[in-house]
């Protein structure tokens, strides 16, 4: 069972950090990276990556933001992109410990998404959420590895993963804890953007989403279910590296602006003291999958859901 966390603990555990840390953040230009982004320089003890697709609207944020900020164009979904990036952290990074929020995600098929949905939503959706930080984690693991000061990867998740693991059928939900190589769970995404691709053609006489050989058909949130795996499986295979996968909760960005529900929405500062503190708090806790209690719709009705994502230390 995963780490029921309280966003409120975070207060009475931060406080100066040995040394400065260096925090890069995907996505940062906009939404909820700009929450991030914001909450990170309350610690002044830490400097900004501010990574984006576009490299001007990144720029425009870091000189908002002030002189402990620089931008860094960053297309998670880009091998060569991610190996720029990687090349430029090593030089600037110093003996700094390096913490990589990555918070780079799109998202297609949402439960108030007008119906058909794309059908290219999920290979989309899972090569931005999913392949895309593991792409970059990949090519940052030397900076991350540093014996002399020990890296975090903090991934931004959601409860809508914990929600698609548990209306998952049992043989899919066992296979998915279990898995432990980048290759299985590369394989176990293919089957599923083949069940969603075949199924989203024929949306005119069964609308998605649905259950379909054993995989609850909404790319959202399985990405993000396979995003706590990869997570998992790092920090079993890296012990010295912390990492952790966390929901900010149910945040007021680009995403949600035709949800017309009545759950509560976070501001993108609220939304992004979370990840801001995971990633600069010398107390954040064991590596593992970490989820607030439940806020707002895609979050878990109780910590019951998240069964099958026992936090890995």
């Amino acid at each position: 069972m995963a780490t029921l966390w309280d966003p409120a603990e975070r207060h009475g555990h931060l406080g100066p950090l040995p040394g400065q840390r260096l925090v890069l953040v995907t996505g940062a230009a906009r939404g909820l990276g700009v929450g991030i982004c914001k909450q990170v320089l309350q610690q002044a003890d830490a400097e900004l990556i501010v990574a984006a697709r576009s490299l001007p609207k990144a720029q425009e944020l870091a000189d908002e933001l002030g002189p402990r900020c620089r931008a860094l164009q960053c297309d998670v979904s880009d091998e060569a992109s991610c190996r720029l990036v990687a090349e430029t952290v090593a030089k600037i990074r110093g003996s700094r410990a390096l913490s990589v929020v990555h918070n780079a995600g799109v998202a297609y098929d949402l439960p108030w998404f007008p119906a058909p949905w794309p059908v290219e939503a999920a290979r989309v959706t899972l090569g931005t959420n999913l392949f895309g930080a593991m792409r970059l984690t990949e090519a940052l693991l030397p900076e991350l590895l540093d014996e002399r000061a020990h890296g975090r990867l903090v991934f931004v998740s959601s409860g809508a993963g914990a929600a698609n693991l548990s209306k998952m059928a049992e043989e899919r939900r066992c296979a998915l804890t279990t898995i432990e190589d980048v290759k299985a769970l590369k394989d176990f995404c293919e089957a599923f953007i083949q069940a969603y691709e075949a199924s989203a053609k024929e949306q005119a006489e069964v609308p998605l989403p649905k259950l379909q050989e054993g995989f609850w058909l909404q790319s959202n949130g399985f990405s993000k279910a396979c995003l706590n795996r990869y997570c998992q499986m790092m920090a079993l295979q890296h012990p010295t590296l912390c990492c952790v996968a966390c929901s900010p909760g149910f945040v007021e960005t680009e995403m949600v602006k035709t949800y017309r529900g009545d759950s509560k929405l976070k501001s993108v500062e609220e939304g992004g003291d979370v990840c801001a503190w995971l990633a600069l708090s010398p107390d954040a806790g064991p590596s593992g999958v970490k989820t607030p209690p439940s806020e707002g719709e895609g979050q878990p009705d109780n910590h019951e859901k998240n069964e099958g994502l026992a936090a890995a230390s």
